[in-house]
């Protein structure tokens, strides 16, 4: 579609001064796109404390401040699933910690804790978390977490991790599936959802991030996936939890 044409045209007569994207995909196409390239200036994608490996995480965070570019982060409060209906054993774990934050400044300062970070987007919907986000900005010292700090993150991380439901390692042996669906996918969307105990299952990630005719109503349950998998998962009938837990809800 000439894209990358335009960005030059809108370069070279001053309409922008730089030109980044919004990165939405895996780590490979990561690359493919900032190799394809030799303007980019900066670069907004997702990592939180919880979405390290999810799309291109860390590793195009790393990537993208090693190359000097400016490095935006967006979704650190993941939606505000991160800073909602907090597990006990989450919080008994930010308890431990020699600094007292709430919620919403361990996810910030986990980020601001990354010296390859240059900001950090964050959604608001109200003044009281303009207010809120603002004053935790104010009052941060950047990359100032202990060994301690961060090791409670990693730990908070694991129980979360440790709430998922099927133990699908997304190695895509199951695939292709001869109905299209995409199995690994599926089941990664279902896992976050109940690891972060999204109680009106938020479909919409869901339906967003998987294409129509990969998600689980086109299962047929026929079990040939079943032979392939090397952790022994019954896949049809997990997949049909992936479906009861998100086919009551309608796409937004």
């Amino acid at each position: 579609m000439d894209v990358l044409e335009f960005l030059d045209s809108i370069l070279e007569d001053g309409r922008v001064k730089y030109v980044g994207f919004s990165f939405h995909d895996d780590l490979d196409v990561f690359f493919t796109i900032m190799d394809s390239y030799d303007k980019w200036d900066v670069i907004l994608t997702q990592v939180n404390y919880f979405d390290e490996d999810y799309k291109s995480g860390l590793g195009g965070l790393e990537f993208v401040g090693m190359a000097g570019l400016g490095n935006v982060i967006m979704e650190p409060l993941r939606g505000g699933s991160l800073i909602n209906n907090i597990p006990d054993e989450v919080q008994a774990l930010w308890d431990t910690a020699d600094k007292k934050r709430s919620p919403v400044e361990w996810a910030f300062e986990y980020l601001w804790d990354k010296p390859l970070v240059t900001s950090v987007f964050s959604g608001m919907s109200n003044m009281d978390q303009v207010k809120q986000n603002i004053a935790i900005a104010e009052s941060c010292d950047v990359n100032s977490m202990s060994e301690h700090d961060r090791q409670i993150l990693k730990d908070v991380t694991q129980v979360y991790k440790s709430r998922e439901e099927i133990p699908c390692t997304g190695c895509r042996y199951c695939m292709p599936c001869h109905n299209r669906v995409d199995i690994p996918h599926c089941f990664k969307q279902y896992n976050i959802a109940k690891s972060l105990d999204y109680i009106d299952k938020t479909a919409a990630p869901y339906f967003w991030l998987v294409n129509k005719d990969e998600r689980a109503d086109s299962c047929t349950f026929c079990g040939e996936c079943n032979i392939q998998c090397p952790q022994g998962i019954d896949i049809p009938r997990e997949m049909e939890k992936v479906y009861d837990f998100f086919h009551d809800e309608k796409p937004i």
